[in-house]
């Protein structure tokens, strides 16, 4: 009975029945076994059946098992002429189809169908999750800004929707969450993740030099609701004597104290993990909070780290060239377009 084998019985095709015609005689071919793994030679049947229709079929066919030739079910196929030709036949039938999956689906217990279905889930949400962080760091490095004026008119839905043009996986994936990974509290969350990244990845380049020396440059300015920010920059020359100046950050400043400006300095070293021996510089403006000799955050830093003197910050000594010299500029321009009128005047009276 065909119950008791666990796969296709293929014996020797010598043991099968042979097809004697008019003018030759026909037996079944070993290579049919490759070609069709699901014949089974079944004692008690001439020809052969299909493992799988005459397990799950025998007893009565479903609808979608209509059209499947009862001789691969019940009573044996052994028209060894046309085997090859009704053997194809079978085998893109709807009913033996669905015998296959129901046999595939048998021999794998519950547990393992549900764990395979969620492993195929999270699959296609890890690809698609990464599609949208892949959008989100490409606006990111480009200084582009994420947002529109309603939430999917902004660069980042115009762009996951051009992601999604042939990927139906992604689209369908898309509509089914609603926007629930892409909300502005998830792309800020993503964006803190990605900036405490690259932060790290530059304390620790600094760590990593042969010899630990960096310097530090802050300056401050208020923000649309009033509240001051302190913006950090850490700089430092790498392996191939490259200087770097890289932002690591906006900080709320409480006060604008030289002292408390000074322990916002000295707590970002220490969550970056920067020990304070290696600073050999500080530049700010000229601010008294910034410059002050006996009060300033440059005297409390240098109480800490006599090594790190105080410069005043290059790109504020050029403001503030710019700003004395700008009357003078103009003076010159005035003075310059004179003496053309002049000229032109004085060529005309000639």
């Amino acid at each position: 009975m065909i119950m008791t084998f666990t796969k296709p019985n293929q014996p020797d095709p010598k043991a099968l029945q042979k097809q004697v015609l008019k003018d030759q005689t026909l037996t079944f071919q070993k290579a049919w076994y490759e070609k069709h793994p699901w014949l089974h030679v079944s004692m008690g049947t001439d020809g052969v059946l299909c493992f799988h229709c005459s397990k799950y079929f025998k007893s009565g066919k479903p609808p979608q098992a209509k059209s499947i030739d009862q001789a691969f079910v019940n009573t044996g196929f052994k028209n060894w002429k046309k085997a090859l030709e009704k053997c194809s036949m079978h085998e893109k039938s709807e009913g033996h189809k669905l015998a296959v999956r129901t046999a595939a689906y048998e021999n794998r217990p519950v547990t393992t169908q549900l764990s395979s279905a969620v492993s195929t889930q999270q699959a296609e949400n890890r690809a698609s999750l990464l599609k949208i962080i892949g959008g989100e760091m490409f606006l990111a490095r480009q200084g582009l800004a994420f947002r529109g004026h309603e939430h999917h008119q902004g660069n980042l839905g115009q762009l996951l929707k051009y992601k999604a043009e042939d990927d139906e996986s992604f689209s369908r994936w898309l509509s089914a969450k609603r926007g629930l990974h892409t909300s502005w509290d998830c792309q800020n969350e993503r964006i803190n993740l990605m900036s405490s990244s690259i932060i790290r990845k530059t304390a620790d380049e600094i760590r990593s030099l042969p010899v630990l020396q960096y310097s530090i440059i802050m300056d401050g300015t208020k923000d649309v609701s009033g509240v001051e920010q302190e913006a950090m920059c850490l700089r430092y020359v790498d392996t191939d004597l490259l200087v770097h100046e890289d932002f690591v950050g906006l900080y709320e400043a409480t006060s604008t104290k030289g002292e408390n400006l000074a322990r916002i300095i000295l707590d970002n070293l220490l969550r970056l993990n920067l020990p304070i021996s290696g600073l050999r510089g500080q530049a700010y403006d000229g601010a008294l909070n910034m410059a002050g000799k006996y009060s300033g955050a440059q005297a409390v830093i240098q109480q800490a780290q006599p090594l790190a003197p105080y410069i005043h910050c290059g790109a504020h000594c050029v403001n503030l060239h710019n700003k004395l010299a700008q009357p003078r500029m103009l003076c010159e321009m005035h003075l310059t377009g004179y003496m053309t009128w002049a000229n032109f005047l004085g060529s005309l009276v000639r």
